[in-house]
């Protein structure tokens, strides 16, 4: 809510301070929810940005991600988390073969 200015209207830009859009039904989206129940409990609104965005704690911080509207990240984990792990480790076990 930048300078006071009333929930409910269209998000804004930390690094413009213009109004960049809003959540609606229909709308493309980008957003991060963050677990404000885990690793980020007891902070303030600003430090638990601060803290996903700074601190290297070991633990998820980041609970979803949705890009272009579509869901990207659930409950922390991204939904090709097992093919990705898979692929990386077929792809180090040929390099480690080879050496």
């Amino acid at each position: 809510m930048p300078n006071g200015r009333p929930r409910g209207g269209p998000a804004w830009s930390a690094e413009t301070g213009r109004a960049t859009g809003s959540l609606e039904v229909g709308r493309s989206a980008d957003f991060v929810v963050l677990d404000v129940a885990g690793v980020h409990a007891g902070l303030t609104p600003r430090q638990t940005l601060s803290n996903a965005v700074f601190a290297q704690t070991g633990q998820r911080g980041v609970r979803d991600v949705w890009v272009a509207g579509h869901s990207r990240i659930v409950n922390g984990r991204h939904a090709i988390d097992g093919d990705a792990q898979a692929a990386f480790v077929a792809a180090r076990s040929q390099l480690l073969a080879k050496a």
